[in-house]
């Protein structure tokens, strides 16, 4: 079965508990400048009691409204087909930043109307010359490294491996990550990499190989 057969329900479903559980948590938890959060994404009516700062406010998630030409459009700047997994999860919400793997994982941030262009801002800052090595940047791996898919080891329906690049070494050895974007979802539920989102079960399992 490949996986544009899958329903990528997971996706939307674990985004969903994801933002609904991380804006149960101190306002802290969803903090930025004001002047990096849309206006359609500032959460005015949260504010930690101990905080004056008009300088940042909480965000907040809200449904995504990414067309199929603005993934036309982050297609040609990666040259290379996203995977179908990838464009289903652009598409669920707009976010400043959603974390996977106990925070290591920072996807870069999808805002309303600007995703190539923050894109593009990120790579060209950080990690210039990696889409032309068929490496395509999509979040940023602790203080130390970037999550890309590996665009050089096409498997069916346009998906690839992720992998993740260290600084360290010039982003020159790709560790494998997991087999698919979609998997990467699939562990964070099944609690083999973080249950830190409520209502998902712990399920502790050790894959030999």
């Amino acid at each position: 079965m490949t996986e544009s057969s899958h329903s990528f329900d997971l996706i939307g479903e674990f985004c969903s508990q994801y933002f609904e559980d991380r804006q149960k948590e101190s306002p802290y938890a969803m903090w930025a400048y004001v002047k990096n959060i849309p206006k359609g994404m500032r959460d005015l009516a949260r504010r930690p009691d101990d905080d004056d700062d008009e300088s940042s406010c909480c965000w907040k998630p809200i449904p995504g409204t990414v067309s199929e030409k603005d993934l036309r459009q982050l297609t040609s700047f990666f040259v290379h087909p996203l995977p179908l997994s990838y464009r289903y999860f652009l598409q669920q919400w707009h976010f400043i930043d959603m974390y996977l793997n106990q925070n290591d994982v920072r996807f870069f941030p999808n805002l309303p109307h600007q995703l190539t262009r923050k894109f593009r801002e990120i790579i060209d800052k950080f990690y210039g010359g990696l889409p032309q090595r068929g490496l395509l940047p999509i979040a940023n791996f602790g203080d130390w490294g970037v999550v890309c898919f590996d665009a050089r080891k096409p498997i069916p329906d346009s998906d690839y491996p992720v992998v993740v690049l260290d600084h360290g070494d010039g982003y020159t050895n790709p560790m494998n990550y997991a087999t698919t974007f979609r998997e990467m979802f699939e562990r964070e539920r099944d609690g083999w990499v973080w249950v830190g989102v409520s209502g998902w079960k712990l399920k502790i399992e050790y894959r030999s190989g």
